[in-house]
């Protein structure tokens, strides 16, 4: 009979044997090859996990914080306090106890216009950092939501009748901004909305006949109009990269668009632009104002980012953009409304203009404009509306904010026009990588087998 301890001195004198096996296969490993290639060989057969994990690091650590979440950036930015008081004025004397911006707290009333503009404001502010992520804020940005109705912007006093062109157009802008400072919070909303306001718009307003768009009614057509509908269609297809919206194609409207302004508004003999087209005469009239320019080399600037060799006009965005400082821009860096020596001086194009700007990428002008707005129509906790009058208003206070916060927001704005090809390069790379390691290991793997057999 055999003990206990005679099987236990087996088992010990086996492992020793196993041991001295491997060990010899481990000595005839070392000999072959080369030194280094020899023993990195060794190494890889005899720590194979470890080698996969670490092949799998090295090769995905370039991507990892593509995979983390973002964290917004915790910096204060310029203008905090100037843009901080303007707010609480605003809550303090302008806004009624529902959250709606009033012209007169003690009247309480409002317009969807303004509400509109307010939109706008608290969006770009919101997405600039000016202002905390809170209900109360979301709720400011939402009340838009409200004058909407099948489709089309309406009279907060009269849900039946539609707001002027000019609005429409302003108001969907102003709801893609809201649907982005919305973005992942409670206050969001689908973007059927937007699909369904923007198809409207084209639906209700463009014509076929004169490849414009014009207020249904009316014997005249504005170039302001068509300034913000082209600045509208392209940020449309530059934000959302796709061009059908139904069975809609934004940029079959785009190139036409540009046609009818060149026709119907530039008269290329005198190098006059105008700013109103009489459909029943056929002629042109008034010469265009500097937010009728503003706006038109802001959607110019849009239509060459979005094909720089497809649409043609007459005139660059950047020459429009300086045509505005020839025609219209002091040496205190002030925006007129008619031309740079008369006396109107109105807050809006000031906004208008500073916006365009650092859109386009040109900091040094935007600068000059905050910079100007700051010395010249801030007073106290808010904005003069214009220079002659000097008097504070809600518009006047949330344009000074557009000013603010246009340096800010302008940047997160045009990377958001590409972000969607980023993204995509980024994960398809990150794709790539993890394959190649799965057939690198594969590789190794099988040139081990067979030199075992």
């Amino acid at each position: 009979m055999i003990s206990s301890k005679e099987t236990k001195t087996e088992g010990e004198m086996e492992k020793v044997r196993d041991y001295l096996i491997d060990s010899k296969k481990n000595i005839e490993r070392l000999k072959k090859g080369k030194k280094p290639r020899r023993k990195l060989r060794f190494l890889i057969e005899e720590h194979k996990f470890l080698f996969t994990v670490i092949s799998i690091l090295v090769i995905v650590s370039p991507f990892i914080p593509l995979m983390l979440p973002s964290r917004s950036p915790l910096i204060t930015p310029p203008n905090f306090e100037t843009v901080e008081v303007t707010v609480d004025l605003i809550d303090a004397n302008f806004t009624d106890q529902n959250g709606y911006p009033v012209y007169e707290k003690a009247v309480a009333n409002t317009s969807s216009e303004l509400i509109i503009l307010s939109s706008l404001t608290n969006s770009l502010l919101l997405q600039a950092g000016y202002l905390p992520s809170s209900e109360e804020v979301l709720d400011k940005i939402s009340i838009i939501l409200e004058i909407l109705s099948n489709g089309s912007f309406r009279k907060i006093e009269n849900l039946q009748e539609n707001l002027t062109l000019t609005s429409q157009i302003i108001g969907i802008y102003a709801l893609i901004q809201a649907y982005y400072a919305l973005k992942d919070t409670n206050g969001t909303f689908s973007f059927n909305v937007i699909e369904e306001v923007y198809s409207t718009l084209i639906n209700h307003y463009y014509s076929l006949q004169y490849h414009m768009f014009i207020q249904p009614y009316s014997n005249s057509c504005y170039l302001i109009d068509q300034a913000l509908v082209l600045w509208l269609l392209t940020t449309y297809q530059l934000l959302f990269q796709q061009d059908y919206c139904g069975y809609m194609c934004a940029s079959d409207y785009v190139q036409p668009l540009l046609n009818s302004i060149d026709i119907h508004f530039v008269n290329s003999s005198t190098n006059e632009i105008y700013s109103e087209f009489n459909i029943t005469s056929g002629e042109e009239s008034r010469t265009a104002n500097s937010l009728d320019l503003i706006y038109l080399a802001v959607g110019l600037s849009r239509a060459e980012k979005l094909r720089y060799d497809y649409y043609y006009f007459v005139y660059s965005s950047y020459y429009m953009h300086q045509r505005v400082i020839s025609n219209f821009i002091d040496e205190e860096w002030l925006v007129h409304e008619t031309d740079r020596t008369d006396d109107l001086f109105i807050l809006k194009n000031q906004a208008y203009f500073s916006l365009i700007s650092y859109l386009m990428n040109l900091e040094n002008v935007g600068s000059e404009v905050v910079n100007a707005t700051a010395l010249n129509y801030l007073f106290g906790d808010g904005f003069y509306e214009n220079l002659t009058d000097k008097e504070i208003t809600i518009e006047s206070c949330l344009y000074g904010l557009i000013i603010f916060s246009s340096q800010e927001w302008a940047p997160i704005e045009n990377l958001r026009e590409f972000v969607e090809e980023t993204i995509h390069s980024s994960f398809a790379g990150l794709i790539w990588s993890i394959l190649a390691t799965v057939f690198l290991v594969y590789t190794v793997n099988r040139r081990t087998k067979r030199k075992k057999i």
